[in-house]
């Protein structure tokens, strides 16, 4: 049965952020990609639990097949220990799809019980710029105030150093693209597609849903390298307006990942206009160890691990498995909405 949405948007207030619950009640259909993806679990007339997953399309050793990503998932205080979240997992795995996620933890592990795969070797990195300006350090309390407040005492000369390497930077053959089209980013995927044995599947179509129609389109700025008649790479970052600050995401980057040239030219351009525009710190997810190299070159020094789980056949166990699988910060909830 459907749940009326006011009575949703109460229990989602329970546990999320005013912000965020406000950005699903008004936007819940274009984040989950289908209505159909949204779950309520009641215990007599009250809501008990909640569940949420994100539809897709994988390329996976060169086929497209249909996934859904699960993101959400909450049990009411006074329900929990009942084993409710097994209705949940059970309604996940019943799906004929591929199931995919990024786990904390502790979810990881019961994904693991349940039968899921999973690894913990992706990474997300950070590219200080004005350390005291970060949230990380704004929000801190105690002890752990005291530490952030040091730390970035201790690194400002060095952002110092990176700030004026990058406002300098003359970029090469990266440029900004202020109206892309859809099939322009969806020529540059398909042109080196076939080089990634597991990814997003980005044509045309997902172009103009997850990005040109985005509700925040306006925070976006999209960079190109290589031939403007053929461009090789492309680049999406989002500008975030953050506590006391901006803050800049490399939500999708794609392209010729053995044309290291290009890929740190196009990084480079984006972390001039983010150093130009005062951004607090730069935010990447990398699951290739080759970028992950560049990018610590190019100072993205600090990193948390980042787990990735999935459901599907063997085939789809040896494909996600690989080394040359590429996840980004725009797959499955890792762009934050709030």
């Amino acid at each position: 049965m459907e749940v009326e949405a006011g009575r949703l948007h109460d229990f989602l207030l329970r546990f999320y952020p005013p912000a965020k619950c406000e950005f699903l009640q008004t936007h819940g259909d274009w984040w989950y990609g289908d209505r159909e993806n949204r779950w309520v679990l009641l215990m007599g007339d009250e809501i008990a639990g909640y569940c949420a997953g994100i539809s897709t399309r994988i390329l996976a050793d060169q086929q497209v097949i249909p996934a859904i990503w699960w993101v959400d998932l909450l049990i009411a205080p006074q329900f929990r220990g009942l084993g409710l979240q097994s209705h949940f997992d059970r309604k996940i795995q019943e799906l004929n799809t591929l199931k995919l996620g990024f786990p904390n933890a502790r979810a990881a592990a019961i994904h693991s019980r349940h039968g899921w795969n999973v690894r913990d070797d992706l990474q997300v990195r950070l590219l200080p710029l004005f350390p005291f300006h970060m949230n990380q350090v704004w929000h801190a309390r105690g002890w752990r105030r005291v530490f952030m407040k040091s730390a970035a005492f201790l690194i400002s000369p060095w952002t110092w150093v990176m700030r004026q390497k990058f406002e300098g930077y003359m970029p090469r053959s990266a440029y900004q693209v202020h109206e892309p089209s859809s099939d322009e980013l969806a020529a540059v995927f398909e042109r080196a597609a076939r080089a990634v044995s597991g990814t997003t599947y980005r044509d045309s179509e997902y172009f103009q849903r997850r990005f040109l129609n985005a509700p925040y389109r306006h925070e976006l700025a999209f960079y190109a390298a290589g031939r403007k008649e053929a461009p090789s790479h492309f680049l999406i970052a989002r500008y975030i307006k953050r506590g006391h600050g901006l803050v800049t995401r490399i939500l999708d980057l794609f392209g010729d990942f053995e044309h290291e040239e290009c890929l740190k030219d196009i990084i480079l351009h984006l972390l001039r206009d983010a150093a130009n525009k005062g951004s607090s710190q730069v935010t990447v997810l990398i699951s290739r160890p080759g970028l992950q190299k560049l990018l610590v070159k190019l100072g993205f020094l600090f990193s948390r691990r980042v787990r990735f789980c999935w459901m599907g056949d063997p085939v789809h166990t040896a494909v996600l498995s690989s080394e040359n699988v590429h996840w980004t910060l725009s797959d499955s909830d890792n762009d934050e909405m709030i």
